[in-house]
């Protein structure tokens, strides 16, 4: 049979797909710090909501490397890619 997707993996891609998904939006909002808040404010969100509906008991560090850093990554480098792409 196929290989299985393990649950961390689905996180971790759940998480990229976040970042580029909201990198998207901010690219489309523009540029400044309220548009940075507000993608900070959606990843914090996203990770407090998973974490509580999962019921995950990971460290910090695990969700570091996880999620947050794939997910700040892919935004960045979404929002940057459409904030030049469209203006």
């Amino acid at each position: 049979m196929g290989m299985e997707i393990t649950l961390d993996e689905k996180i971790y891609y759940g998480h990229i797909l976040a970042g580029t998904l909201v990198g998207v939006g901010c690219g489309y909002l523009g540029s400044g710090a309220a548009v940075g808040m507000l993608g900070l404010a959606a990843m914090f969100l996203f990770w407090f909501g998973l974490k509580k509906a999962l019921k995950l008991e990971k460290d910090n560090k695990w969700w570091l490397s996880n999620g947050i850093w794939p997910y700040v990554m892919f935004w960045l480098f979404t929002w940057a890619l459409v904030f030049y792409l469209v203006g």
